[in-house]
């Protein structure tokens, strides 16, 4: 967890990764792009970590984690100004490699639970997203990263 950005850790997280290939990495919250990433106070983007992040797609093993949406977003809920982020995430890792997660219970402290975890149905990119990209973010990537069943498809329903 790059708290301070990604951009300050990315060299010792590709050494890893080259050391252990067969290592699974999951950067979480979208690799700290917003500093500081209190969600408190004046807050600016750090360009250098989001770019590091989208240059790790070239590593088969790295997943992104769509959580914390107050630590990095400007805005309160439903943080629209991910939306575009996300997109971006989507055609350059693909949602097999995305996971969504809430930061419980730091995300109380700027919505409610329930505000938290239907912030990203809100966004314009979810009406385009396809159900099985949902269904990655919200449940089959990290079910197969933690090994636990994949979810149903309607039609086994």
């Amino acid at each position: 967890m790059p708290f301070k950005g990604l951009s300050k850790h990315v060299e010792d997280i590709e050494a890893l990764m080259k050391s252990s290939p067969e290592t699974q990495v999951i950067i979480d919250h979208w690799g700290f792009f917003l500093q500081p990433a209190t969600g408190f106070g004046e807050r600016s983007l750090d360009d250098a970590s989001w770019t590091a992040l989208l240059k790790l797609k070239d590593y088969p093993q790295v997943h992104v984690k769509i959580s914390a949406l107050f630590r990095v977003s400007t805005e309160t809920s439903p943080f629209p100004e991910l939306s575009e982020r996300l997109k971006q995430l989507l055609s350059t890792f693909g949602s097999a490699r995305l996971l969504w997660g809430s930061d419980f219970p730091y995300a109380t402290e700027h919505s409610t639970y329930s505000e938290a975890v239907m912030a990203p149905e809100a966004w314009p990119v979810w009406a385009e997203m396809s159900e099985e990209d949902r269904t990655n973010l919200v449940h089959d990537t990290a079910a197969r990263l933690y090994g636990l069943p994949l979810a149903r498809s309607e039609r086994e329903l």
